[in-house]
């Protein structure tokens, strides 16, 4: 679904593919105004000149004028002398069918094409019904307590067929089928009171996936009931018709192709990467009016050249299903909603109406269930209390918040939990002073009151340990101290990497959460002598936390947690630090030893949460560069890794970005750098590889490579999760498979070292044959979240700047870290005179206008209404516990 928000809308584009479609009427456009209030002729024909009336906030029914709108404080420039020209405001939001759905329509009979077209208007108005009770919205109250409500509003539906012309394979040019309903919004709503109003749609943003999200599962319906069959895609709620196959929908989709052609041209020319809806922009071209008969039969005879049977294809998608479709039970309806509101939480414990709309939707496809989505069943599912709980509403406009049940058991458990660890005592470790003494490195004293609180009684101890600050070396002698006492300690983390790296310089067992929690987990032996250290607790999420508790409660094991939540936020719903935080004996650690010379204080600074002046330190040492575009991002890159790669001086350098698109940009562009200079030699190997993201690319792989392992190694433990290591050699085995001599980065004895491996690429597998290998010259910022690295190269969108990924970015370096900053403003906070000259607080937000800080994780508890305070969690749990006793 696409949306835009256009000022000056030309009516008369709405109107050139009339006779194209079977039903004329609807691509002519119908209007539709489900309230009567609204007094705009539902399901009537619109006019070009009624169109060009409303889009001037007039209604021509009743002669009616809404208000003007306020003026914008960048006005439209006009020729010098002209007259000023009215501008009309509305939004297009266009609903587009699926391709396989386009080309059954395309070259199906007219009864095919007639029937296809109706399930799509019946759809589309399905889902402007969503958008017309929860999105099209009036503001009410003064600016200290505005509310907004549902205002009474229309549209208008135009149905378009084709997308913009795009060259054949023939050499001719005409559009490929893209069937496709404008629903035209305009910007002028009638209020409760029966005034004419300015529309209120900000939360569009908000609603947009689920809107898409209901179109899909209303038009699925639409489909089964013509006796179509469906295949789900995804989890978004996107489907296919079974019986259309893959490459009738490839042939037909050139304008796509012939996007990313151009694309890959421009890269090749001038070094621009450009995004797929970029290109698809760039090369717009305006439609052109054909026949209907000559199109029709165009596709038809690209159809026939490509040995694609028309009748087939029709038939094949018509397939009926074996028995009739019936209504779903209330049984299979309440599964649905079950699965549906378990994914609401996904990834945030708190949610809003659009995000129950979305899942609920998206859900029917999935599940195939027979069931048109409707505001009914919407109602019921936000109603379901056994399901959900309705939480306090938001401070914006006061919008409706809700989580589930679950969730809200989860977190009182993990509070419970907490509160019953932090009451039973452990045995302290009593050589803990010794060990402190007898330790390597000579701890500071911050570092020493960590270490005894680790080994103290307490059964359940965090340590807020900032990036840098010396954890692994206060561990050292919680570790020591434990193991004379005849304990077990063991190292885990989410990540493979991170417990790896723990385990190795602290001498002792290690494995992931994954590992821990599951039935291997059993090998380890946690009892009630078991000390279990966990690092990078900030990215634990509430489900994840409830989890590990557990584990400690039914062993009787310690818990010693190591996080820091100003890091990055956890991915899953909610934040594990936050719930045990209140219970914990806790300690700090905020002096930075990492880094060193002046990066040390450029580091302080950020850590201590004055961004501002760590920059400023960054840019005084030309450690902050200003960048215009991703080409000139992916240049700077490349030519950094170039020069870091051949150095080899202090260590590992890694470039960091924020996304894995980005990944693969710069480190296809650096390895064509490393084959031109004879880094990489050999033979060049293909092997179909699979993101951390979940997307499937093309490898390559060369003797001299630098690959990054993304899943455990079947056969060598030492290879695990985000263990790096240089290809010395590839060979092709008889069976197929690949056998790679690595030389693999590990640590001995806290110190970097290498390690000669042979393995066989299989052992990467997934179970469709993807390998889970990647090159190891660019990292994510979560990839790299708790590593230290020589040098790097952080690149971050310097118009959307977030304080957490400067954090983790610029503290991952012992040396230095380039920043460089991609933005389209020009920096304003550099000065000549320097920082003093300048504000104290407000000169990084001076260059990006809107540096944030992206919000904690929300717990579903903080938002309870008052009316159900949670109020102090401590006291909260201490009452059950005392019954209990």
């Amino acid at each position: 679904m696409a949306v835009s928000d256009n000022a000056a809308f030309v009516a008369s584009y709405y109107y050139q593919e009339a006779g194209l479609a079977a039903r004329d009427d609807l691509a002519n456009g119908v209007w539709y105004a489900p309230d009567i209030r609204m007094k705009v002729p539902n399901g009537t024909p619109v006019s070009e000149a009624d169109l060009r009336e409303v889009l001037k906030r007039r209604l021509p029914w009743t002669n009616e004028t809404g208000p003007a709108k306020r003026e914008s404080k960048q006005k439209t420039p006009t020729k010098k002398g002209s007259a000023s020209i009215e501008t009309t405001s509305a939004r297009d939001i266009s609903f587009s069918v699926p391709k396989s759905v386009s080309l059954v329509w395309a070259l199906g009979t007219p009864d095919i094409r007639m029937k296809i077209e109706e399930a799509q208007h019946r759809a589309v108005k399905r889902a402007m019904d969503l958008f017309f009770q929860n999105v099209a919205l009036e503001r009410i109250g003064n600016s200290k307590e505005q509310k907004t409500r549902p205002a009474i509003a229309f549209c208008a539906l135009f149905l378009h067929g084709t997308s913009r012309n795009a060259k054949r394979d023939d050499g001719k040019l005409h559009p490929d089928p893209n069937l496709h309903t404008h629903a035209i919004v305009p910007d002028i709503i009638r209020s409760q009171d029966g005034r004419l109003k300015i529309l209120f749609d900000r939360g569009l943003k908000h609603w947009k996936f689920a809107l898409a999200a209901w179109h899909f599962a209303a038009l699925a319906y639409e489909l089964r009931s013509l006796g179509f069959a469906i295949e789900a895609v995804g989890n978004d709620g996107r489907f296919r018709l079974a019986g259309v196959s893959a490459q009738a929908v490839q042939r037909f989709s050139k304008r796509t192709i012939g996007a990313k052609d151009f694309a890959s041209r421009v890269k090749a020319r001038q070094r621009a990467g450009l995004t797929t809806s970029l290109a698809l922009s760039m090369t717009r071209a305006p439609k052109q009016d054909f026949p209907v008969e000559d199109l029709l039969a165009a596709w038809g005879d690209e159809a026939v050249t490509f040995d694609i049977d028309v009748s087939d294809v029709a038939a094949s998608a018509m397939r009926r299903h074996n028995r009739p479709q019936r209504e779903p039970s209330d049984k299979k309806k309440q599964r649905t909603v079950e699965r549906a509101l378990a994914r609401a939480t996904e990834h945030e414990a708190v949610f809003r109406r659009e995000r129950i709309a979305q899942v609920l939707a998206s859900q029917l496809v999935i599940d195939g269930v027979y069931d048109n989505p409707s505001m009914e069943l919407l109602d019921q599912t936000a109603s379901a209390s056994s399901l959900l709980h309705r939480l306090a509403d938001a401070q914006n406009y006061r919008l409706a918040q809700w989580t589930t049940a679950s969730m809200l058991a989860l977190e009182a458990e993990a509070a419970a939990l907490a509160f019953e660890l932090s009451q039973s005592p452990f045995a302290r470790a009593p050589t803990i002073a010794e060990a402190v003494e007898a330790a390597s490195e000579a701890l500071f004293p911050e570092q020493k009151s960590a270490a005894t609180l680790a080994c103290s009684d307490a059964r359940l101890v965090l340590i807020n340990g900032a990036p840098g600050t010396g954890k692994t070396t206060m561990l050292k002698p919680v570790v020591a101290a434990y193991q004379e006492a005849g304990f077990k300690v063991i190292a885990t983390a989410e990540a493979w990497r991170v417990c790896l790296e723990m385990g190795t310089d602290c001498a002792i067992k290690f494995a992931s959460l994954t590992t821990l929690l599951g039935h291997k987990g059993r090998e380890l032996g946690v009892d009630s002598r078991t000390v279990l250290i966990v690092d990078e607790v900030g990215l634990l999420g509430t489900e994840r936390m409830v989890q590990l508790l557990r584990l400690a409660k039914e062993r009787g094991a310690k818990l010693v947690m190591i996080g820091d939540p100003s890091q990055l936020r956890p991915i899953a719903a909610g934040s594990g630090y936050r719930l045990i935080h209140p219970f914990a004996k806790s300690a700090s650690l905020m002096t930075v030893h990492r880094q060193v010379g002046w990066y040390r204080k450029a580091a302080a600074a950020i850590v201590s949460g004055n961004t501002a002046e760590g920059l400023h330190d960054m840019d005084r040492h030309n450690r902050v560069q200003h960048i215009k575009s991703s080409a000139e991002a992916t240049a700077k890159a490349v030519d950094w890794l170039e020069k870091e790669f051949f150095a080899r001086g202090h260590g590992p350098s890694v470039a960091i970005v924020k996304t894995n698109d980005e990944v693969h940009e710069i480190s296809q562009a650096f390895r064509q750098k490393l084959q031109l200079a004879g880094a990489l030699k050999g033979e060049v190997h293909r092997i179909a590889a699979m993101t951390p993201n979940g997307i499937r690319r093309t490898l390559e792989l060369q003797d001299g490579d630098l690959v990054r392992f993304q899943r455990r190694s079947r056969v060598h433990p030492e290879i695990v999760n985000g263990s790096v290591a240089r290809v010395v050699a590839i060979t092709r085995l008889e069976d197929g498979d690949l056998s790679l001599r690595l030389s693999l980065r590990i640590k001995l004895q806290g110190k970097n070292s290498t390690k000669a491996v042979t393995a066989r690429l299989s052992e990467w597998h997934d179970e469709n044959g993807d390998a889970h290998v990647g090159h190891a010259y660019v990292s994510t910022l979560y990839g790299l979240q708790g590593a230290t690295i020589a040098k790097g190269l952080l690149i971050l969108d310097g118009d959307k700047l977030d304080e957490r990924d400067l954090y983790v970015g610029l503290t991952r370096a012992r040396h230095e870290t380039l920043l460089l900053l991609r933005s389209k403003r020009k920096k304003a906070w550099y000065s000549e005179e320097g920082p003093a000259a300048l504000p104290h607080e407000k000169t990084a937000r001076q260059y990006v206008r809107e540096l944030h800080r992206s919000p904690d994780k929300v717990l579903a508890r903080e938002c309870l209404p008052q009316a159900e305070p949670a109020g102090d969690m401590m006291n909260e749990v201490q009452a059950p516990a005392t019954a209990a006793a």
